[in-house]
């Protein structure tokens, strides 16, 4: 994987023995808005209320990591996230969603 640029949304997510580069876009924030029928503050809410279920998760993760140009399926990641527990799905979401309300923020 190459190197992770935070600046242009770059992302690694990894999960169980995965890794992907994903990328926070607007088209991928679109996606999941429009997928979850919430804005980001709401999803960035019900996430720090642990009430996201694991669709959910899937609907958050799937977008971003095919902006990083992997091809998955929604299906797959789900799979994955369950295999690596639903709490390191809901971190990798919180640093999405921060990334996309904070996109000048530099870790």
């Amino acid at each position: 994987m190459s190197e992770i640029n935070p600046r242009r949304g770059e992302i690694s997510i990894k999960l169980g023995d995965t890794t992907y580069k994903g990328r926070v876009t607007l088209d991928a924030m679109m996606k999941i808005e429009t997928s979850m029928q919430l804005g980001l503050v709401r999803i960035a809410t019900r996430l720090s209320d642990g009430d996201m279920t694991l669709q959910e998760i899937g609907a958050v993760l799937t977008p971003v990591i095919r902006g990083g140009n992997n091809d998955v399926t929604e299906q797959e990641v789900m799979k994955l996230v369950w295999q690596s527990g639903m709490m390191e799905g809901m971190r990798i979401v919180g640093e999405i969603v921060g990334m996309a309300l904070n996109p000048d923020n530099e870790k």
